[in-house]
């Protein structure tokens, strides 16, 4: 039986990377019996690569039916997108195909209904298929930050950290409900769950790890795994003054950001916050590293920060009343006044950056 890889991506874990290798590698993959279906489900050549296309309508989709008042049977609904996609995996020759699409996953979440639609869309692959799903996922912390730098800071009402609780004690992101929906679809030996981390990927790369699912390897290949995050200055300024009309200066503040590359290797949550976080997915975790990687599971507890002891006392981002007496006081002034430097170091660094570009 042919054998189809579904990388369903994961929206914040590296599917803008393998996309990208896919897109580039296409004909060198071609030539080793692997046929890349694109997002528009043709082939990454010619203009086809602007055709429209079934993978491309899947979202709007899946917002149609998730957000429908009426009862819909998805069985009856996706016929038209599920016979497009199978018509293009059919017309390949080879015995390797792969699709990615960051759209069949959904780590946010989008309810009953529109998980029953994925599985009635995804379902005749498997039948027609030998078909190998992969997913990569990140630790929630990590993955909140991306998160709230591409999506919440246009739609929030609140700070980062606000924000990221927010949606933390939701459940989001829940990598179990998404693998727990999933697999009633895939077989457990053919789902390969991934962390995107270094030190957990073959060759400590996520292309060469990509491809050795796939069965194959090329040339080296640049990657970045890594989101770009600018000081935390930076962030507090933007979280404070965001409003819902600022999308396109954000977009384009955050170019610019990307630009300066990380500032000291400063990342968005410090260590206090990152505990409190993970300490609302501790369960989760134990069940992801138990049940995808059992083998691994001593490296994944050290990944989730399992058996690291949460935070005690009051966390100053979400009770100001914590900062009651003057030692407390003292030491918040002291790290207003850090910030305000920072600050100016970063206002330096925009300007030359502006400077080069003009």
């Amino acid at each position: 039986m042919r054998k189809l890889y579904l990388h369903i991506g994961a929206p914040k874990c590296g599917s803008t990377s393998i996309q990208s290798l896919l897109a580039a590698k296409w004909a060198e993959l071609r030539g080793q019996g692997i046929s890349v279906i694109g997002n528009d489900c043709s082939l990454f050549q010619g203009e086809e690569i602007n055709k429209p296309g079934p993978v491309d309508k899947y979202e709007t989709y899946i917002r149609q039916i998730t957000e429908s008042p009426e009862s819909i049977d998805p069985e009856q609904s996706v016929y038209w997108l599920r016979d497009e996609i199978m018509q293009a995996v059919a017309a390949e020759d080879s015995d390797r195909i792969v699709i990615s699409a960051e759209n069949f996953c959904h780590i946010g979440g989008m309810g009953n209904k529109g998980r029953q639609a994925r599985a009635a869309l995804l379902r005749p692959l498997t039948e027609a298929f030998e078909t190998h799903l992969i997913i990569y996922i990140r630790r929630q912390d990590i993955w909140a930050e991306a998160a709230w730098k591409q999506w919440w800071i246009k739609t929030a009402d609140a700070d980062y950290w606000q924000t990221i609780m927010q949606h933390a004690v939701l459940g989001i992101p829940s990598f179990r409900a998404e693998l727990d929906n999933l697999a009633a679809v895939f077989s457990c030996d053919h789902m390969h769950v991934r962390i995107l981390d270094r030190s957990l990927l073959a060759n400590g790369s996520l292309i060469s790890d990509f491809l050795s699912l796939v069965g194959t390897e090329i040339g080296p290949v640049s990657e970045e795994i890594h989101n770009k995050m600018p000081p935390r200055s930076v962030i507090s300024f933007l979280s404070a003054r965001h409003n819902v009309l600022s999308k396109q200066f954000d977009d384009a503040l955050f170019a610019l950001l990307d630009e300066l590359g990380d500032i000291g290797g400063e990342r968005l949550l410090v260590e206090e916050q990152r505990l409190k976080l993970l300490n609302l997915f501790r369960s989760e975790n134990e069940w992801l590293a138990q049940n995808f990687f059992p083998t691994q599971e001593a490296a994944l507890r050290a990944y989730f920060w399992l058996d690291k002891a949460g935070p005690t006392g009051p966390d100053p981002a979400t009770d100001p009343a914590g900062a009651t007496n003057a030692q407390v006081i003292s030491h918040q002034l002291a790290k207003f006044d850090a910030r305000l430097r920072d600050i100016e170091g970063t206002v330096s660094a925009l300007i030359r950056a502006l400077a080069k570009v003009r």
